[in-house]
């Protein structure tokens, strides 16, 4: 189904994570909120194969207006509470910070004067400036469809100039094979961290598909519903 008022397909299928998962990724958002912060939703954008593969988070207000979109009715006595909490923190201001992250060990600073001991070509990795904007790298780049969403070395190194950059690893996003054969997806889980208090509320999250393999929001995504509740043997 399409929302016409988002520009995205909206799948009716809802995913649970795996334990482990979601204790790593909350175990991240602790090192990535300030003492300061008012209240505020953080999301993890994450490749969970395994391990949590986090690559990227961000201020989670929208997602969480996302979810009792998708949820609708499902939501019951939750879908009050989660309204509650989006008024709460409407203003928090809370942004992505690059050294904040650095210090997480999410991403590592990298420049034209280092690139050359920090980047393995024969590694995929990625590429993000200040904005959030990407640049990724794989070895396969010309046999991975088609090379369309991968840079060259030399767009690489161009980048790097031009920017502040940070580099970390380049994970490969899951199959979505229900949405097709070339459909990939990431996961995006929302957290709720309430001023003052140290334990945070896993409010589920969001999956995000797309036929290529750099995966956001757009009018080509399709998206559902991930719940609040987790696994514990296996993922999805």
């Amino acid at each position: 189904m399409k929302n016409e008022k988002n520009a995205y397909g909206i799948s009716s299928e809802v995913l649970e994570i795996n334990e482990l998962n979601r204790i790593q990724a909350e175990f991240l958002i602790r090192k990535l909120r300030q003492e300061d912060d008012k209240s505020t939703f953080i999301e993890v954008d994450c490749v969970p194969n395994g391990q949590l593969n986090a690559f990227h988070y961000r201020n989670g207000h929208q997602t969480a207006q996302i979810m009792i979109d998708l949820a609708g009715d499902t939501l019951e006595k939750e879908k009050s509470w989660l309204e509650e909490m989006i008024m709460e923190s409407k203003n928090s201001g809370f942004e992505t910070n690059l050294s904040v992250a650095e210090k997480a060990g999410l991403w590592k600073r990298v420049s034209i004067n280092n690139y050359s001991e920090l980047l393995n070509w024969r590694e995929p990795f990625c590429i993000k400036n200040e904005k959030g904007l990407t640049r990724i790298w794989h070895p396969d780049h010309r046999i991975l469809n088609n090379g369309q969403e991968f840079s060259t070395r030399g767009g690489i190194t161009t980048f790097i100039a031009e920017n502040t950059c940070c580099l970390q690893k380049y994970y490969l996003p899951l199959a979505a094979l229900k949405q097709g054969p070339q459909w990939r997806m990431i996961y995006r889980l929302v957290f709720f961290a309430e001023e003052g208090k140290t334990n945070f509320d896993f409010v589920g999250g969001i999956y995000i598909c797309r036929p290529r393999f750099k995966i956001y929001l757009d009018k080509s995504s399709v998206i559902g519903l991930i719940s609040p509740f987790t696994l514990t043997d296996g993922l999805i």
